[in-house]
């Protein structure tokens, strides 16, 4: 009995070893991809995230069709980072000079003909000897090896001086360790939210006031990041505010598209200047993002506004109206958000947008010279627009860092409505296959969530008539178009949860561009968008497409076969059937039909139209057999990736299998007689 329990106890530590053994295999070593650039100047940055320092002759780095070898000594001490690079005599090129700079041929490090990093995509590999301890890939190019590197290739760089990515994960191997230098890593967590005071308020409704009403009390400061301001009475505010010794800074986008008033503006911006205001753009060949397309607000450092709308003339012409159909401004939304978490959270992200380092951002004088400033007089709105007060929580959301996650965590969790108007989409998001907000919105009106879109159709009518007809004739969102007036709102509301943003629903918008937003979670505050969105879409809501529902199917099935469904469809007429079970398809001139279905989750859709070219949808999602891909986790009700955590255990699968085959032997052993047996000795019993 004591051997088997050595034996046990062997076969433990031997676990043990394997573990940290395997463990080590797959980790990086301290010395780590910590940039790379490739486009322009074609480089890379390794930093020594370790505990010690650490000699680099013998690394070197591939792409699989050339290599960099370090060949001589070169420490490399702990928490240092050096940059290597084809050239570095361009002075525009922010990836260079930052570090201890080394170019390619130099110093030891020999770089064959064929090392040089494609501009449309790569993977590039460090390797100590011959083992290789940590991998980067962008572009076009993604690494399979699941033990260097999981998800989608890092995104494809430009080349601006400043685009490059840059580590902020030690534990690095997929493209969300790296995030391009300069941009925000403010990435969506939903356990984020300040306190705070809310005040909603609608475009054209209000003309503006509450802005005016909000900027007319500040104190200290006021900070603004705008993507278009050339309100003369605002302009004509924040100058009185500096005569008063309110500091007033400003950040504009460089080049709006379709911007063509500068000269006229940039007068009043010069009163401004001239006052002692600051004023800054952003943009230009090594600019971060391709449009700062925010409109928000930082006022005495305990006040945010956000709207959705840009301070233009017409949406903050002071004018309040009860119709928006008879203001001269947009549809939009706005938020006067009472925080001091809040506001201190929002002055990071402008001090870091406008932090001249990164090569995109020019003051005022610089960028326009010889301007005369226009003598401007602050007129106070004489209108009144009633607002309310609501307190909540608020989640900030931003692009590109947490608007799409933040945007779809809160339609996938929605169980009671979900509300969204919106200036523009994507072409590509009105077809529910593809991966966007309405393909989520799509999936919670199959589950029986109250859905509602509405698209501006002042701009291209016919496109967005189209793209909404797509969405009702595939899909159970209830969609309209709106032309008055004029939607440039980005709007979504999911239960009792509303965003307030800049953000449009395109991938530019999401991705690429600097959005601003915010998250409320009252439902006061979700109600009063809610009610107007609704006034809205009962005056455009005009779908005159077939009412379509199951009669015959099931959310479970206990075993696979043959399954009967069947649809009914609200008005008379004679109809034909187009079925889809997960891409399986049929057509049918009868309600009812049959598909053999195997185990697991499923998704029938059927498409019904008349002899008018009529069309009507329904789709529902159903299980067979009780299996899925992902089961449900019985304690929190949240999925469990099982493929998820198979490839977490894989590394361990074959030390654990030799521990069980080591453990069964000497068990076997054990049970065949551990003892030897002793030989009889001839002699006389005693």
């Amino acid at each position: 009995m004591k051997k088997i329990l050595a034996a046990i106890v062997v076969l433990a530590f031997a676990f043990i070893a394997c573990s940290f053994m395997v463990e080590s295999d797959a980790a990086s070593s301290d010395v780590v991809i910590y940039e790379v650039k490739s486009a322009g100047t074609d480089g890379f940055s390794l930093r020594n995230i370790g505990s010690s320092d650490v000699d680099l002759k013998n690394y070197s780095l591939t792409d699989k069709e050339g290599t960099l070898t370090f060949n001589n000594s070169l420490i490399l001490e702990k928490g240092q980072t050096i940059t290597v690079t084809l050239n570095d005599d361009d002075a525009s090129n922010k990836f260079i000079n930052r570090y201890t700079t080394y170019l390619y041929g130099k110093n030891g490090i020999k770089a064959d003909s064929k090392f040089a990093l494609n501009d449309s995509g790569d993977d590039l590999y460090l390797l100590k000897g011959d083992k290789t301890i940590d991998a980067f890939c962008y572009g076009n190019v993604t690494i399979t090896d699941s033990s260097l590197w999981t998800g989608d290739a890092y995104k494809k760089m430009s080349k601006a001086g400043n685009d490059f990515a840059v580590r902020i994960s030690d534990a690095g191997g997929s493209a969300k360790a790296f995030q391009q230098w300069g941009i925000t890593t403010n990435f969506f967590d939903e356990n984020t939210a300040y306190d705070a005071t809310i005040t909603p308020f609608l475009f054209p409704n209000s003309g503006g006031i509450p802005i005016y009403k909000t900027l007319e009390k500040a104190t200290k400061s006021v900070y603004i990041t705008m993507y278009e301001l050339t309100n003369a009475n605002l302009y004509a505010l924040l100058v009185d505010l500096e005569n008063r010794g309110v500091d007033v800074t400003i950040l504009l986008e460089k080049s709006p598209l379709g911007y063509s008033s500068l000269s006229s503006d940039a007068k009043k911006m010069k009163a401004l200047i001239d006052a002692g205001g600051e004023i800054m753009f952003i943009g230009g060949d090594s600019d971060r993002y391709t449009y700062v397309h925010a409109k928000y607000c930082v006022v005495d450092d305990d006040i945010v506004i956000v709207t959705s709308e840009n301070w233009v003339t017409d949406n903050l012409n002071g004018i309040s109206v009860t119709n928006a159909e008879k203001g001269k401004g947009n549809r939009g939304w706005g938020a006067i958000i009472e925080s001091k978490d809040y506001a201190s959270f929002m002055m990071t992200v402008f001090n870091n947008d406008s932090n001249k380092t990164y090569g995109d951002v020019i003051d005022f004088d610089e960028y326009l010279t010889n301007v005369t400033a226009t003598t401007l007089t602050y007129k106070a709105p004489t209108n009144t627009y009633t607002t309310y007060s609501y307190t909540g929580t608020v989640t900030p959301t931003m692009s590109p860092d947490s608007s799409w996650d933040s945007s779809l965590y809160y339609i996938d969790h929605a169980t009671t409505r979900i509300y969204s108007q919106q200036q523009s989409i994507t072409s590509s998001y009105a077809n529910i296959t593809v991966e966007s907000p309405i393909k989520h919105m799509a999936a919670k009106a199959d589950a029986g969530v109250d859905v509602r879109f509405i698209l501006n159709a002042a701009t291209d009518a016919t496109t967005a008539q189209n793209q909404v007809d797509k969405i009702n004739m595939t899909s159970n969102i209830k969609s309209a178009t709106m032309s008055k007036p004029y939607v440039h709102n980005k709007g979504l509301i999911c239960d009792d949860t509303v965003f307030v943003t800049s953000v449009n629903w395109t991938d530019t918008s999401f991705k690429n561009n600097r959005e601003m937003g915010v998250i409320i979670h009252s439902k006061d505050v979700a109600d009063f968008f809610a009610n107007e969105f609704k006034t809205d879409f009962d005056k455009n809501y005009s779908y005159s497409g077939l009412t379509v529902s199951f009669t015959e199917i099931s959310d479970q099935y206990s075993k696979p076969g043959e399954i009967s469904f069947t649809v009914a469809v609200e008005q008379e007429g004679t109809f034909s059937y187009h079925w889809d079970l997960d891409g399986n398809t049929k057509d049918t001139t009868a309600p009812r039909t049959v598909f053999d279905v195997s185990s697991g989750d499923h998704t029938l859709k059927v498409t019904v139209s008349d002899l008018d070219g009529n069309e009507g949808f329904v789709a529902k999602t159903f299980n067979v057999g009780g299996s899925s891909s992902s089961d449900t986790d019985p304690d929190s009700g949240s999925t469990v990736d099982v493929n998820g955590i198979i490839d977490k255990i894989k590394p361990y699968i074959i030390p654990i299998i030799i521990i069980i085959l080591g453990l069964l032997l000497a068990l076997a052993k054990a049970a065949s007689g551990g003892k030897k047996k002793s030989k009889k000795k001839g002699g006389k019993k005693r």
